[in-house]
């Protein structure tokens, strides 16, 4: 599997695992996610990550070697706490060779059948504005669900039949009561220290950059799209009007998918009678805007006499130019073929 592969892996996994939201919002939480696969080609054969709600801080391959901060505040943190971040390279510097074990455990006792494509682990923490603590880790394999650590029992629950597995695993991995006070004390204290230092980051309002485009559908009609670009925090709320009114069973919404600068993009279109266009409008509501905002397809602006004007004045220059350098030319003694020119010798 290719590294890009590996890593929308992970974003997909983080879409299933999200349970905090930016600041502002009722809850907060701490995710850390790996996977490991097969890689023929040679590349970094696992992928570490950790985010703080939805924004990435933290990157770890088999490359790289350690982990490595990513944003600003996290860099900050690290000049600030040094001790704090040799946790994280203490605690990652045998992680490959604990994947391997873990793969190995679920091939030799986990009764499947499929050879081995990834195995993907999530541990996250989550601090509600009541403050309840909440918290999950789970492993998947080849991309299902295969076992996840229940905080209330304290118990490992796999989800495939493996008997066999479950027994191997208990006396591989810590202690239940472990992983239940790490969810609930050292997650939660990093959690926090992490939302003073991304304060500023966390709290930023980017609006959406928004345009309608239209495209002709092969049986006359049309379709509209809306495109939301470069806004955060990620929730969004695009939708359709025509004369006013709603439209949210008649239309097709995409994903809300990260950028690599930190912010997000998405869309929503419907399909229209072209005679009717005007009656439609794209309706946006985010935290960026005061209020829903509303936009519309509009026709290009066409080219004005003062612009055309322009446009051929330029024409005319480039060929009056050209027209010198030839005469020049010329008078030097004939204009003479370059050797690109010339036609080739033939043998």
């Amino acid at each position: 599997m290719p590294l890009r592969d590996a890593r929308r892996l992970l974003l997909g996994a983080a879409a299933l695992f999200l349970l905090g939201g930016s600041l502002g919002s009722s809850s907060h939480s701490l995710r850390f996610h790996i996977a490991m696969w097969d890689s023929a080609e040679g590349l970094p054969q696992f992928i570490g990550q950790g985010y703080l709600d939805d924004q990435i801080f933290m990157h770890h391959d088999k490359k790289i070697r350690q982990p490595m901060p990513v944003v600003p505040w996290m860099k900050k943190l690290v000049k600030d706490d040094p001790e704090h971040w040799n946790l994280y390279i203490r605690d990652t510097a045998r992680l490959n060779e604990t994947l391997r074990q873990h793969v190995v455990m679920v091939q030799r006792y986990g009764n499947q059948s499929e050879s081995f494509l990834t195995w993907q682990g999530i541990s996250v923490c989550e601090l509600r504005e009541d403050g309840q603590k909440l918290g999950n880790i789970s492993f998947g394999y080849n991309g299902r669900d295969f076992i996840h650590f229940d905080k209330d029992t304290l118990s490992w629950i796999v989800l495939a039949n493996a008997p066999e597995f479950k027994r191997k695993w208990d006396t591989f991995r810590a202690s239940p009561l472990y992983w239940k006070d790490f969810l609930e004390g050292e997650c939660i204290e990093w959690l926090k220290k992490y939302l003073k230092y991304a304060k500023e980051s966390l709290w930023r309002r980017e609006p959406p950059v928004v345009k309608v485009l239209r495209k002709m559908d092969s049986n006359g009609l049309e379709t509209l799209i809306c495109r939301a670009y470069g806004f955060y925090p990620r929730e969004i709320h695009p939708t359709w009007k025509k004369d006013g009114e709603l439209l949210e069973q008649e239309t097709h919404c995409g994903d809300v998918v990260p950028n690599s600068d930190g912010t997000y993009h998405t869309w929503t279109d419907i399909n229209i009678d072209p005679k009717d266009r005007a009656h439609y409008q794209c309706q946006v509501e985010h935290v960026g805007f005061p209020e829903p905002h509303l936009f519309a397809w509009k026709e290009p602006a066409p080219v004005g006499p003062i612009v055309g004007g322009i446009l051929g004045a330029v024409a005319a220059l480039v060929l009056l130019v050209a027209g010198i350098i030839f005469y020049m030319k010329k008078q030097q003694g004939g204009y003479k073929a370059t050797s690109d020119e010339r036609p080739s010798s033939s043998l």
